[in-house]
């Protein structure tokens, strides 16, 4: 009997999204941002698991992607130091992942302010086209507005089953606040609740969860350097010898990530700072290691060193 693919459109509300990442990357212990194809990776699995009836993954596909936000021109952007490189890096990592932007110029509202206008509208006719035309089995909005209600109600009139990938979260200082629209989740068929299961210490080391994130050690997604040299970093006063789970591996890359016994944030590692820098290509998820807890002088961030793995 052949297996149907499960068709899956991904429809960035672009400004809704950035505010997230920035929450993780500079408000929660993780300090990292989203990664596009983490974050990808999860859907299709959360999908195929929880709401396409136990399917397994490699039949659920992201055949459409789309990110949308307002943007200032070349000229205003340029004059915060650094802001166009972010902007260009971040546009790499949606071309890796294969998202298809959509920037609307920043214009001026009736009160003078300067807004995003038209990006739900567009947004909105974009998801729907996909969804008639397309044939897409499953939408996934990543928004918390409640004007997409509408939006909702009409696909799922299509037979065509949402999903909302929602947030709720507030720094600790009260400055940056993401919430999700409750009449968006109570319309919603299929709504999650990211920071639930993110948070979830059950699901501590999966690395479907792991993987959304990138390591706060490198940046940007698109970036190849793991920006972490032996002359950046320094080895922990005490000396100690830690023990540890390897809790992601990401493929084509000669770094890790690795979760502490003792509790904490996981820590990024290289694979020349194994003892036996030939092993590296041997490890698995799973594996327990002993380790040397060091310091990135660049960021002050915790990381393993003198890794050494265990048999179990």
């Amino acid at each position: 009997m052949t297996q149907n693919i499960n068709r899956i459109g991904v429809f960035y509300d672009g400004n809704y999204f950035h505010q997230v990442s920035d929450y993780y990357r500079y408000h929660h212990p993780r300090q990292s941002r989203i990664s596009i194809s983490g974050f990808h990776d999860f859907l299709r699995h959360e999908i195929a698991k929880e709401i396409a009836g136990d399917t397994p993954a490699r039949f659920c596909h992201i055949v459409e992607a789309h990110y949308y936000r307002g943007r200032f021109a070349a000229e205003e952007t340029n004059k915060e130091e650094g802001r166009l490189l972010r902007e260009r890096k971040f546009d790499d990592a949606l071309m890796k992942a294969r998202v298809i932007t959509h920037f609307i110029p920043m214009a001026a509202a009736g009160d003078g302010k300067v807004r995003e206008r038209g990006i739900d509208v567009l947004l909105t006719l974009d998801a729907y086209d996909a969804a008639l035309s397309k044939k897409i089995d499953f939408i996934v909005l990543v928004t918390g507005d409640g004007d997409f209600v509408p939006l909702v109600e009409r696909l799922s009139s299509l037979s065509c089953r949402v999903v909302i990938a929602a947030w709720d979260v507030t720094s600790q200082n009260g400055q940056l606040s993401v919430r999700t629209a409750q009449s968006l989740l109570d319309t919603a068929p299929h709504p999650i609740m990211m920071q639930t299961l993110i948070e979830d210490r059950s699901r501590k080391l999966d690395p479907l969860i792991n993987g959304m994130f990138i390591d706060s050690n490198l940046q940007s997604e698109s970036n190849d350097d793991h920006g972490v040299t032996l002359n950046d970093i320094s080895v922990s006063r005490d000396g100690k010898k830690y023990l540890g789970v390897i809790v992601n591996l990401p493929a084509g890359r000669d770094y890790g990530f690795i979760a502490p016994i003792h509790g904490g944030d996981n820590l990024f590692f290289h694979a020349s700072w194994l003892e036996d820098e030939a092993l590296f290509d041997k490890l698995k998820v799973g594996d327990r290691v002993e380790f040397h807890i060091g310091e990135n002088q660049k960021t002050s961030q915790p990381i393993a060193l003198d890794v050494i793995v265990r048999s179990t």
